[in-house]
């Protein structure tokens, strides 16, 4: 048996005490342990048992009560899983509202396929960018500072042609830091003296050492780093990595570009005002979609309505994704497209579920005919 105290929080968010009774657990746990007739039970099966609990003994229990609900349930346990002993816990979630039931759009942006033609043209920057964060880069020291460089140097405060200040073993590199306009110093020479602002004291760095990322090439990379990338791609050289990556990344942007024109076309048309409780729900809520987003946001009143578009996402997927339930083949094609475009495959579950959202969304879209979808993003 499966008590629940049920509470609502500002008409918006439900805060559920759980207990699963003894006996209750007694027979969930012998369900597991009961193979061929013997015991196997072992403890590191408990996540699955819990899983068990929480998308087919708790779900179908506030279903029975007429309780609908929209995204994710989180769990917190306050008991542990035992024999004997019975699971309590709280959990919340968001009530289901109808506003969320609203029409897809039948056009698309008349700009966004524009702007998908420009990301296709900056494909090669990308490619060399993506590699760099992702630190498949050789260095080498050099005399002139390049694009990717990083750069030692001496900071200088001048007037009238003397030096009044000097501030020592000053550091910038030029693809992470930002306090310096780069352009400004690519192209200069150790013993440079760079002027970083000008006025009745200028500003200037005087270079002292450079260091210079070149990105791996088709002619020059490290096997022992690239081998186990291009094993799990099922590729065999680096030249085919680069169109794996043009090729995924710009699908990717494809479905991205009309996915966010759609879901905020959409978002405009829900009359629903997210309280504080929801808000504070999703913003500690890292594997729910668009939180990069959410908690880029200073302003409360946009932060909310990022928050409508979280739980607009989770009313037009289907339950299996939101429930993360995916198909297998759907779930291993979506990784390999995925660690194409990150290269070293630096992504989480929540972005694999994300995409397969957006695939089954655009999927409805793309049945409608809706204008100006003409290009192919899978």
């Amino acid at each position: 048996m499966l008590e629940l105290q049920i509470k609502l929080l500002d008409d918006q968010l439900y805060f559920v005490r759980f207990c699963l009774t003894k006996d209750s657990v007694n027979k969930l746990l012998e369900s597991y342990e009961q193979r061929d007739g013997q015991l196997f039970y072992d403890r590191e099966d408990n996540d699955n048992i819990l899983e068990d609990f929480e998308y087919n003994i708790f779900r179908k229990e506030i279903e029975t009560r007429d309780i609908k609900y929209l995204g994710p349930i989180k769990f917190r346990y306050l008991s542990d899983l035992d024999f004997n002993k019975p699971l309590i816990g709280v959990c919340r979630f968001v009530k289901y509202d109808d506003g969320f039931n609203v029409d897809y759009p039948n056009k698309i942006d008349e700009d966004i396929n524009i702007a998908i033609s420009g990301y296709k043209k900056e494909l090669s920057n990308l490619f060399e960018y993506v590699l760099l964060k992702r630190g498949l880069y050789f260095e080498e020291a050099s005399k002139i500072v390049e694009e990717y460089g990083k750069v030692d140097y001496e900071l200088r405060y001048v007037s009238h042609g003397k030096v009044i200040d000097v501030i020592k073993n000053q550091h910038f590199d030029m693809l992470e830091d930002d306090d310096i306009d780069s352009s400004l110093l690519v192209g200069a020479k150790i013993g440079d003296f760079v002027t970083l602002e000008k006025g009745d004291v200028t500003i200037g760095a005087v270079i002292q050492n450079v260091t210079n990322r070149y990105p791996y090439n088709e002619d020059d990379y490290d096997i022992d780093v690239m081998g186990p990338i291009f094993s799990h791609l099922n590729i065999d050289s680096f030249e085919k990595l680069r169109k794996a990556f043009y090729k995924e990344y710009f699908i990717k942007v494809t479905r991205d570009v009309y996915f966010d024109d759609a879901i905020s076309q959409m978002v405009e048309e829900i009359d629903y005002d997210v309280s504080d409780e929801v808000l504070k729900f999703f913003e500690n809520y890292d594997a729910a979609p668009f939180y990069d987003e959410l908690n880029s946001e200073k302003d409360e009143e946009d932060k909310k309505e990022v928050v409508k578009k979280i739980l607009l996402y989770y009313s037009l997927v289907d339950s299996s994704y939101s429930t993360l339930k995916i198909d297998y083949n759907l779930h291993e094609q979506i990784e390999k497209n995925l660690m194409a475009v990150t290269i070293d495959g630096n992504y989480k579950m929540k972005d694999i579920i994300f995409e397969a959202g957006k695939i089954d969304i655009l999927d409805r879209l793309k049945e409608m005919n809706v204008e100006n979808i003409i290009k192919e993003y899978k």
